[in-house]
C-alpha cells in the first residue's frame, strides 16, 4: 500500500515486513505485514496512492 503525505506530498510505501515507516515530516506514517496494514496519523493528511493494470498512479482522496 502507498500513501501520499499531503503536507509536502511524500509517497511512502509499506515494506510488507512490519517495518513503520514516516514520511519526512512524521505527518503520517504506514506499518504493513503480509497480513495486515496500517497507517497512523491525522486522515486529513494523507491521500491513498493507488495504481491501475498499467502501472500509472491514481491519487484517491481518503
Amino acid at each position: 500500500m502507498k500513501i501520499k503525505c499531503k503536507k509536502y506530498g511524500e509517497i511512502i510505501e509499506g515494506d510488507k515486513k512490519g517495518t513503520y515507516i514516516t514520511c519526512k515530516c512524521k505527518a503520517v506514517a504506514i506499518d504493513e505485514t503480509p497480513y495486515y496494514w496500517r497507517i497512523n496519523g491525522n486522515m486529513e493528511n494523507f491521500e491513498e496512492v493507488k495504481e491501475d493494470n498499467n502501472g500509472v498512479k491514481n491519487d484517491k482522496k481518503k
